[in-house]
């Protein structure tokens, strides 16, 4: 705005300056429009009558001259950005809506950011691969949008104030990998809708405090909000549709296991947990065993998967259902016990765990299973 206010100021006074009565009527073409020649010269001189004041004018004349030129050529230009921005505001390296209320781009290149006060929504991809370290935001903001801090792999903090109400899929997924990463996070008091992979591939977050009233979706079975956060190994809950025992989120019923981040070497699954939901097991490098219970009913995708000291599972009688990859990647894996309620096995069950040969299956039933498994066994389409 500087340049656009002293390019005004120039054009104004190369207005006044030309229309200045001592010559421009007999100067005004000489001046204006032609090359300077000793005869245009002469004319000029003798027009102005003061050599002196030719000199001056001259030189003006070569100063402004140039600069009115280029404010001819960039206003337009400016004026065309300026309708583009109607609905962004450049503060710095960060974009913001032009009511000030919605973030919505960070320089790759910038550590730290600051959010300005007044901004309801971080939107989609705001962070996206950006390089940002620490973020900062006021307690205005209500509505963490889908993919809003996607890959931001470098950072090592951020606030998640009260405010918040919303934080969509997948709206830190891959966070906090690289660097000194993502250690803690505490979710906002009066958060109200956590949605699906929201903590997807959160390598690095090790501590997780659980606020808010937020409900589980049935879809959080295959779409956990905390799948793959491998390193996590505390979480605290006040949310009233949620409890940790023994190391394990589950829903206030007991019925669904979400995530276990229980570190011992042998862990008993509670009874009355009917579900273990996508990823509940993940990463789990120190389990070397795990007791289910007789309540169990269904194994959703990855639950087991990267579980790298586990050699033996004994699935109990009630099991009807193991899904996509839940015992794949856990490389001492060599026997798995199957119970006659089992219904159905998903293609790639068992995918890359190359040391599982033995499968023991209920009496009377061995064809029927062995078809199974195998069926199961088939590599999946991606």
């Amino acid at each position: 705005m500087t340049l656009i206010y002293l390019l005004v100021g120039i054009a104004v006074v190369h207005a006044l300056f030309l229309l200045y009565p001592v010559y421009r009527d007999e100067a005004l073409d000489v001046y204006l429009w032609t090359p300077w020649t000793e005869e245009k010269y002469a004319l000029f001189r003798k027009v102005t009558g003061n050599n002196k004041q030719v000199r001056i004018r001259l030189l003006i004349n070569w100063i402004l001259w140039p600069f009115l030129i280029i404010f001819i050529l960039v206003m337009p230009v400016v004026f065309l950005f300026k309708l583009q921005g109607i609905l962004k505001e450049y503060d710095g390296e960060v974009t913001y809506s032009k009511d000030g209320k919605a973030l919505l781009n960070v320089a790759e290149n910038l550590r730290r950011v600051k959010v300005k006060k007044g901004v309801e929504v971080i939107a989609s991809f705001a962070f996206d691969s950006t390089q940002v370290t620490h973020i900062k935001m006021p307690n205005t903001v209500k509505i963490l949008e889908p993919y809003a801090l996607l890959r931001a792999h470098y950072l090592e903090s951020v606030n998640l104030p009260d405010s918040i109400i919303t934080i969509g899929k997948y709206a830190f997924q891959y966070c906090g990998g690289l660097g000194k990463g993502l250690k803690r996070i505490v979710l906002p008091k009066y958060l109200h809708h956590l949605n699906e992979n929201a903590f997807f591939g959160c390598d690095g977050l090790k501590k997780l405090k659980i606020r808010g009233d937020f409900m589980w979706k049935a879809s959080w079975q295959n779409d956990n909000p905390f799948y793959y956060t491998k390193s996590l190994v505390e979480i605290k809950n006040t949310n009233p549709n949620f409890k940790v025992e023994n190391g394990m989120l589950m829903s206030v019923d007991g019925k669904i296991l979400f995530r276990c981040v229980n570190e011992g070497k042998r862990v008993a699954v509670k009874d009355g947990v009917e579900i273990i939901a996508q990823g509940a097991f993940g990463g789990r490098d120190r389990m070397e065993e795990v007791i289910l219970p007789n309540s169990l009913r269904m194994i959703c995708v990855y639950a087991f998967s990267g579980c790298k000291l586990i050699d033996n599972v004994v699935l109990p009688e009630g099991v009807e259902y193991i899904g996509i990859e839940s015992f794949s990647f856990c490389p001492n894996l060599k026997t798995i016990t199957l119970p006659t309620s089992l219904k159905t096995i998903v293609c790639g069950a068992f995918d890359h765990s190359d040391h599982l040969q033995n499968f023991v299956y209920p009496k009377g039933m061995e064809d029927e299973f062995k078809k199974m498994v195998d069926d199961a066994k088939y590599d999946l389409p991606f």
